[in-house]
């Protein structure tokens, strides 16, 4: 069993404990379980089984009631702030916090701040990054968004280059961090414009890394294409027998169409992204050379789209880190 719980009364079953879960870890806490309660009763069962400290949210209302219903004699309580109340007894504590706070600084205040370290890892399974961690033998948290996309808290005792060491360029942040608004920020600090011409994607790429840039400086962007038809290809110089014999969806095409778009625009770098099924390019370059990144992803088309918007995004904060 865990030592510590999150407990949620609310009957709110898609309540984020996730950004709970988040500042708990940004605090260096790592070995809390985490349940969300419906009944008023299965919430007061929560709080009265065996570990050593709870965070419990509730609804300000059933805040006394439930209160009540879990202290016994000789309990030590606090309020803090006027807004929540802390339980002390013999080896146990709980923190009761309305629905709606900042968490955050209560929980720091009423747990302490040990601190944590956070990667962001792009491109590796979490069993790999488990592997990593269980050799380095720190406390950690892999929190995934994708397959391929996951968030690291680790303790902050551990070396920060022996990660970087472990990962490479897999490790492209070091706060949690999403991989567009990261490739947003390295574009801005580069100081070089972008074209993209975007297939199966149809403008997400594009959208997402313009919704990104938090300063709001989008002028990197110098000219955004979306691909319907074959007839928006051949405008750009790709002939149909060159697509009877290649295809959209492949390599040589997404070469082509790069190395054309370089010539009409104005743009220090260009990005092409194709693909069809389970199978995607991504051609990234300027004047001097192209680069064709394929990638395959068998999951949903929604879960494909997402996955492709990552992977574009990361190559191309690749190549412009190079």
């Amino acid at each position: 069993m865990m030592k510590n719980r999150v407990v949620a009364f609310t009957g709110n079953r898609n309540f984020p404990l996730d950004e709970v879960e988040k500042s708990l870890l940004g605090l260096g806490h790592f070995d809390f379980s985490y349940v969300i309660c419906k009944l008023f009763e299965e919430c007061v069962g929560e709080c009265n089984q065996d570990f050593d400290t709870g965070i419990v949210i509730c609804d300000n209302h059933d805040l006394d009631r439930l209160l009540e219903s879990v202290k016994k004699d000789g309990d030590a309580l606090e309020l803090l702030h006027e807004q929540a109340v802390s339980l002390k007894r013999d080896g146990k504590k709980l923190l009761f916090l309305p629905l709606g706070l900042n968490y955050e600084s209560f929980l720091k205040e009423f747990l302490g701040d040990f601190g944590a370290l956070v990667y962001s890892v792009f491109g590796k399974t979490a069993g790999y990054i488990q592997n990593i961690f269980n050799s380095i033998r720190c406390d950690y948290k892999i929190i995934t968004k994708s397959s391929i996309l996951h968030t690291v808290y680790c303790s902050s005792t551990i070396n920060p280059q022996l990660l970087q060491s472990a990962f490479g360029e897999n490790l492209y942040s070091l706060q949690n961090e999403s991989v567009a608004s990261a490739c947003a920020k390295v574009l801005e600090k580069s100081g070089q414009t972008l074209a993209v011409a975007e297939e199966f994607s149809a403008g997400l790429v594009c959208g997402t890394l313009l919704q990104a840039c938090k300063s709001g400086q989008t002028n990197f962007l110098k000219e955004a294409h979306i691909l319907s038809s074959e007839n928006d290809l051949e405008r750009f110089g790709i002939s149909a027998d060159f697509l009877q014999e290649k295809g959209i969806a492949s390599k040589e095409t997404a070469f082509e169409f790069s190395k054309n778009l370089i010539k009409t625009s104005e743009a220090d770098l260009v990005m092409t992204i194709l693909g069809e099924n389970e199978r995607f390019f991504v051609a990234i370059g300027n004047k001097e050379q192209i680069h064709v990144f394929s990638t395959i992803f068998d999951g949903t088309r929604e879960e494909n789209l997402s996955n492709l918007v990552d992977f574009a995004l990361f190559r191309l904060m690749q190549v412009v880190k190079k």
